[in-house]
């Protein structure tokens, strides 16, 4: 920036004569003095108003030289790192999100296939279709296990030796799921397989 130019940040002169670039010279507050131009067609200074309404910033101006030590600047460079400290947390929420619903869906699909084993151990004639954690519970440590047999009704009661196992064996509580058909009826393995 022009020497001269800091002087008056410096100096503290409240108010300054310039010509503007929109051909007229006024005498204006020197805080709102931000920059010059230097292009053929309008040199001369701008104010916050007439950088919008020429866009400068937007366009990215090689004419326009920045007062870079005036609060205007000063302040956008503040909310331009503002914006990009909030647009990379934004970047690492969604991230972290991704990452976390990945291990979850890993950890569900070991919990599946631990059930499976367990109910096969157990001698129970069902299929463990998918393990999810609860959503509506604030704990981590409750889960529904989906499953389907030969009987078409709600038969939970028969495997309930299944969730008291995967209690055991890997913590938190499991409550069995007869998962249903689009009709509403409660799907049997060969539903399950032909659908």
């Amino acid at each position: 920036m022009n020497p001269n130019e800091l002087r008056y940040l410096e100096e503290n002169i409240p108010f300054r004569r310039v010509p503007l670039i929109d051909g007229i010279s006024r005498k204006i507050n020197t805080k709102s003095v931000i920059g010059y131009c230097h292009c053929s067609k309008h040199k001369g200074y701008l104010n916050v108003t007439l950088l919008k309404s020429h866009d400068c910033i937007k366009k990215g101006c090689v004419y326009l030289e920045k007062f870079e030590d005036y609060p205007f600047w000063v302040n956008y460079m503040n909310s331009q790192k503002a914006k990009e400290r909030r647009k990379q947390a934004k970047k690492q929420s969604i991230k972290s999100k991704a990452e976390h619903k990945e291990s979850v869906g890993r950890e569900m699909n070991a919990l599946l296939e631990s059930a499976q084993g367990i109910a096969d151990k157990l001698g129970y004639p069902i299929r463990v279709v998918k393990v999810t954690p609860r959503a509506d519970t604030k704990e981590n440590y409750e889960y529904i296990v989906n499953y389907v047999s030969d009987i078409p009704y709600d038969d939970w009661r028969l495997y309930y030796d299944l969730a008291l196992t995967l209690g055991k064996c890997f913590g938190g509580k499991y409550i069995l799921k007869h998962i249903k058909r689009l009709d509403g009826g409660y799907a049997t393995i060969f539903d399950w397989e032909n659908r």
